[in-house]
């Protein structure tokens, strides 16, 4: 549920007359019950479908629906809608054939990050490459097999095009005439949005090598970190690290209160769904990760107990937050505006000296 933080609140009610306040507050409510109802229905029916193993797909599909009713790609609508159904077939692809070899998985993971970011980041500010990221951080750390593999690319390939069709029928008046090719000649190594998804790739590749190689229970929740405090501008990391630690033992604390003490089992799934109702009126983003953090923590008890489970969460955002910093370090180096000097001082080099030969007798 990480990624719908970030659209929790598509209107805000303040500096508002008192009578158009309570309208638009009415309409939010109503507006994110609607949104709790499709996604648990949405869930409900793709397991249905394409097998439990795949619940976790369908929350990324769906999210990405509800995402996309308000975000574009930057491209033009038609190519948009085709590059979503292709992001969605390259998780299911790039996702297996990562898990082979954990060494082969550090360059699988590589080529598939970085594509994916490079092709669905045009609006880094909006996070229009999260739900294909986390989709493939999920398909990652709960890997499948045999027909339920199968049941996994069939569910991606119809949630894909669904989500496409949904793109395409909400954006097809887009004014972008941007194409997917001109998105590759806009690479340019030192600007802040390259750099920002080099720093991405390598630290989810960092987080996804070490829950592969030490065989970790649960190392989506690094990768999840990673993901979540990589931000464009490094300076703003530090404050979201804090709010992430906070958020997350507040969370701990709230869910052992809740779920251990205060509500009987049966009753457990009502409060889930409470507290997802809730969190999507917050836009804070340490008050966030408090639902977050529930809401993952219950998923853990299926396999922990709820200390173990704990535990365990604190221990890997701690990971992930160690790499983070180590990239943030690193980044300081500048060690792409160094490369692409040289690449362009080179190309000078070599430029003149042609110029210079083809003007000699």
């Amino acid at each position: 549920m990480e990624g719908l933080g970030a659209q929790a609140q598509a209107m805000s009610p303040a500096a508002m007359p008192p009578g158009q306040k309570r309208k638009l507050t009415l309409l939010l409510i109503l507006k994110n019950l609607a949104k709790v109802a499709f996604l648990f229905g949405f869930v409900y029916g793709f397991t249905l479908l394409f097998d439990t193993s795949n619940a976790i797909i369908g929350i990324t599909i769906a999210s990405a629906i509800l995402m996309f009713l308000n975000v574009d790609l930057g491209v033009r609508p038609v190519q948009a809608a085709c590059l979503i159904f292709y992001l969605f077939l390259h998780v299911g692809a790039f996702s297996y054939i990562s898990l082979i070899n954990p060494y082969l998985g550090v360059l699988v993971n590589l080529v598939a990050i970085y594509l994916m970011l490079t092709l669905s980041g045009q609006h880094v500010q909006h996070k229009s490459y999260f739900p294909f990221l986390t989709c493939y951080i999920f398909a990652v750390g709960s890997p499948v097999d045999g027909a339920a593999y199968g049941y996994r690319m069939l569910g991606l390939a119809a949630g894909g095009l669904l989500v496409a069709l949904v793109y395409l029928v909400r954006h097809h008046k887009g004014k972008q005439t941007r194409s997917i090719l001109d998105i590759f000649k806009e690479i340019h190594f030192s600007s802040t949005r390259h750099r920002f998804i080099v720093r991405m790739t390598a630290g989810v590749v960092v987080a996804m090598f070490i829950g592969d190689v030490f065989q970790l229970n649960r190392p989506a929740w690094i990768a999840m970190t990673v993901l979540s405090l990589t931000v464009p501008f490094v300076h703003e990391a530090r404050k979201r690290i804090v709010q992430r630690v906070v958020g997350t033992i507040i969370g701990a604390f709230v869910f052992v209160i809740l779920f251990e003490y205060l509500i009987p089992p049966q009753f457990h799934v009502w409060c889930l769904l409470i507290t997802l109702f809730i969190s999507l009126f917050i836009t804070h983003y340490q008050w966030q990760m408090v639902f977050v953090t529930i809401n993952s923590l219950n998923g853990g008890l299926i396999f922990y107990s709820a200390n173990t489970a704990i535990e365990i969460r604190l221990a890997w955002i701690f990971v992930g937050i160690g790499i983070v910093i180590g990239l943030n370090l690193l980044s300081r180096l500048n060690l792409l505006e160094r490369l692409e000097d040289k690449c362009y001082k080179s190309y000078r080099k070599h430029h003149i000296k042609a110029v210079m030969k083809h003007k000699k007798p």
